[in-house]
């Protein structure tokens, strides 16, 4: 069953797969002074039950997910095109890590399913710290500045993951890609457990992988999400 929010002097029906309206919403935010592009981009991402991929928020649509979340105030109308393609840059990163994740466990388990994986559902979590992102927090690194909980289906065979993102200023004043994306299967079963002691032991080894990206500098801080 959607959920349904208030906004823009309605109710719109809210889809439990990603959180956002049912029907796009595509018109202009109040107090909007510009228009934006409604052209939404196509994902490499697939989606659960269907043969087709997930499509990425237009400018407009993103625009108004942050007014309905309060988090227009520091941003223009101008900005939007650069939130939406970092956005979905980091988005696309995210799916190749995680699919690096899925390749082990085949390797893992080579009885299992060769079904492609397929994105079911997603849910942001800003708020809630994973003991991972709060281990690091007590060890003086940077807190993320977003959470993701990204569920897979790979043949009727779920899996959940949990995705940390932080950004290092360090990285960004020295012109270098700045978002680290820290991607691992949530420990809901001994499946993910293991999985993850895998490639624990892998990294040890030093053979290095790249769904485990190096530790956030100390300079990683807390941003707003922009996905």
């Amino acid at each position: 069953m959607p959920r349904h929010l208030y906004y823009g002097g309605q109710w719109e029906a809210m889809n439990p797969a990603n959180s956002m309206p049912l029907q796009p919403n595509q018109r202009r935010a109040p107090g909007q002074k510009e228009e934006l592009p409604t052209f939404r981009q196509v994902s490499s991402i697939p989606k659960a039950g269907t043969d087709e991929t997930w499509v990425y928020p237009s400018q407009q649509m993103f625009y108004n997910s942050l007014v309905r979340k309060n988090k227009a105030d520091d941003v223009t109308e101008k900005d939007m095109a650069a939130v939406v393609t970092t956005h979905n840059a980091v988005n696309e990163g995210t799916w190749a890590r995680l699919l690096q994740w899925e390749q082990a466990y085949g390797r893992l388990f080579p009885g299992s399913s060769k079904d492609e994986p397929r994105l079911l559902h997603f849910r942001g979590r800003p708020h809630d710290l994973s003991p991972k992102a709060r281990l690091k927090k007590l060890l003086g690194y940077g807190q993320p500045f977003d959470r993701h909980d990204w569920t897979v289906d790979r043949g009727g065979r779920e899996m959940r993951y949990v995705i940390d993102f932080y950004y290092d200023d360090a990285a960004s004043e020295s012109n270098r890609w700045p978002f680290y994306i820290d991607v691992r299967p949530a420990l809901d079963s001994p499946t993910a457990l293991l999985l993850r002691a895998r490639m624990l032991l892998h990294d040890m080894l030093g053979a290095g992988d790249a769904a485990s990206n190096p530790v956030p500098s100390r300079h990683a801080a807390a941003q707003d999400s922009k996905h």
